[in-house]
C-alpha cells in the first residue's frame, strides 16, 4: 500500500496533468495499485502507470461532473474553467486608401459623431466624462496607455472601488496573476465552479486575494467578453477578444467599459470596440465610408480566412472593386509567408530529431529553434506545435500534383483564356 506522501505526490502529478484540482470524491476512486507502481517502478513502466492513472482520473472526473454539465448544457474545457484571455481567431480592421472625396467625407462624419458623443451637455456625454473621471483619472489615454490598460489582468478582475481601497490607479500600474486555481467543488448548494487567484499590483506592491464561485444558472453572468484593439500598425487596429469578470452586484473596470461601449454603440454608428476606443483615448474613431475586416480562424486541421466589406451607399462601385482586389492580394501574400515559415519550422524539427535519433518534445524543439534563430524566438509551446503541424501539412500538399497547381499556378496564355462578358455595375451616387 502506498504511503500518504506517495499518494499526495501522485495526486499532485495528476492534477498538474489535468490542469484542475480533483475533489476528494474523484481522487478516492483511483486504483491504489497504479499509485504503488508509480512509486516503485522506473523508466517506461513508471510513465505507463502515470498515463493510466491520469486517464482513470479524467474518466472519473467526467462522471463526477456529468450532472453539472447536463445542467449548464456544456463541456468541461481542458485546463480548468477560466476563459482564454484572447481567442485564437484574429480580426484585422483596416483603414483602406480611399480617394480625396471619400476621405474628406469620412473624416468630417467621424469628427461630428465624436463631438456628439463627448458633449457634456448630453446624457451620453456626461456618462463618458464620468467614466473617464473615475477610471482614467479624469483624462484620456495615449494609444500605448490604452493597450496596456486593456491587457491588465487587474482591470479585468477588480472594480474601481478596489483600486481606490488599495491606493492604486487603474491606469498607472503593472499587474500579474499568481496562485491561480479553478475547477468544480462541492458546496452547500451542490456542485459549483470556482476561480481563485491573487492579483499582484505594482505600485504599491499590494497582493489582492480574489475568489468567486457560481452555480450552473449563473455561469453566463460572471464572465464577459469584449472585442478591443490590442495593437496598432499605422492606421490599422488589430482586434482581440478579452475576457473579464463580473462580480456579484458590481462591475469590474473592464466590465464597466464594456457596458458603456454597448450603450454608445446603440446611439451612434460605432461598433462596440470603436466606442471603447473613443472612451479610452478620446480620439475621433474613424468611421470609414468603406471598411474591410479580415478574419482568420484556426481549428484542429483547418484554417479559414474571410473578408467582410462595409460601405456607404454613395461609395462608387469602382472603389469597392479596387479595394477588394487589394485586400485579396495582401492576404494571399500573407498566407504564402505563413506557409513558408511553417515549412521552415517543420524542416528544422525534422533535422533535429534525425540528429538526436529520437522523438523530441515540443519544449526541446522550441529551445533549439530559439537558440538557432535569436531574431525569431518563439515563446508559446502550443503555437510552435501548431506551426510545426501546419508545416508538415504544407509539405504533404507539395507531393500532390493538384495542390501544386494551386500553390504555383501556371500562367494562362491569351489564346487559352475564355473571355467572359459581365455587365458593368452602375455606380450608386447620391
Amino acid at each position: 500500500m502506498a504511503t500518504k506522501r506517495a499518494e499526495a505526490a501522485a495526486r499532485a502529478q495528476v492534477e498538474r496533468a489535468l490542469g484542475v484540482p480533483l475533489p476528494d470524491a474523484v481522487w478516492n476512486r483511483h486504483d491504489h495499485v497504479l499509485v504503488q507502481r508509480l512509486t516503485d517502478e522506473t523508466g517506461g513502466e513508471r510513465r505507463t502507470a502515470l498515463r493510466d492513472l491520469i486517464a482513470q482520473a479524467r474518466t472519473d472526473l467526467d462522471d463526477y461532473i456529468a450532472p453539472y454539465l447536463a445542467a449548464v448544457g456544456g463541456k468541461r474545457s481542458p485546463g480548468g474553467s477560466s476563459p482564454p484571455d484572447v481567442d485564437r481567431s484574429v480580426s484585422v480592421v483596416e483603414r483602406q486608401t480611399l480617394g480625396a472625396y471619400e476621405e474628406n467625407r469620412g473624416r468630417a462624419f467621424s469628427e461630428g459623431i465624436a463631438r456628439l458623443a463627448g458633449d457634456p451637455a448630453g446624457e451620453n456625454g456626461r456618462a463618458v466624462h464620468a467614466f473617464r473621471r473615475v477610471a482614467l483619472g479624469g483624462r484620456t489615454l495615449t494609444a500605448e496607455e490604452a493597450f496596456a490598460f486593456m491587457r491588465s489582468p487587474a482591470v479585468a478582475a477588480l472594480t474601481v472601488e478596489d483600486f481606490a481601497r488599495i491606493g492604486a490607479s487603474p491606469v498607472e500600474h503593472s499587474a500579474r496573476i499568481e496562485d491561480r486555481t479553478s475547477g468544480v467543488e462541492d458546496s452547500d448548494w451542490g456542485l459549483r465552479e470556482f476561480e481563485r487567484f491573487t492579483v499582484v499590483i505594482e505600485p504599491p506592491g499590494t497582493r489582492v486575494p480574489w475568489s468567486l464561485g457560481w452555480s450552473p444558472n449563473h455561469r453566463k453572468d460572471v464572465r464577459g467578453r469584449i472585442e478591443l484593439p490590442v495593437e496598432a500598425s499605422g492606421d490599422d487596429l488589430r482586434l482581440g477578444t478579452i475576457a473579464y469578470w463580473n462580480l456579484w452586484g458590481q462591475r469590474t473596470v473592464l466590465g464597466e467599459l464594456h457596458r458603456l461601449a454597448k450603450r454608445l454603440a446603440k446611439y451612434y454608428p460605432w461598433e462596440e470596440w470603436q466606442a471603447a476606443w473613443f472612451l479610452l483615448t478620446g480620439q475621433p474613431t474613424w468611421i470609414s465610408p468603406l471598411t474591410t475586416r479580415t478574419e482568420v480562424r484556426h481549428g484542429d486541421g483547418w484554417d479559414r480566412g474571410t473578408v467582410t466589406m462595409t460601405m456607404d451607399l454613395w461609395v462608387p462601385a469602382a472603389t469597392v472593386e479596387r479595394i477588394y482586389r487589394h485586400v485579396q492580394h495582401q492576404r494571399r501574400q500573407g498566407a504564402a509567408r505563413r506557409r513558408d515559415k511553417a515549412l521552415a519550422v517543420w524542416l528544422f524539427t525534422e533535422d533535429m530529431e534525425r540528429t538526436a535519433g529520437r522523438r523530441l518534445t515540443t519544449p526541446e524543439l522550441m529551445r533549439a529553434w530559439n537558440e538557432a534563430h535569436p531574431d525569431d524566438r518563439r515563446a508559446d509551446r502550443s503555437s510552435f506545435h501548431d506551426l510545426r503541424k501546419r508545416g508538415e501539412e504544407a509539405a504533404a500538399r507539395l507531393l500532390r500534383p493538384g495542390d501544386q497547381m494551386v500553390i504555383a499556378p501556371r500562367a494562362t496564355s491569351a489564346t487559352e483564356a475564355t473571355p467572359v462578358s459581365t455587365p458593368k455595375p452602375a455606380d450608386v451616387s447620391e
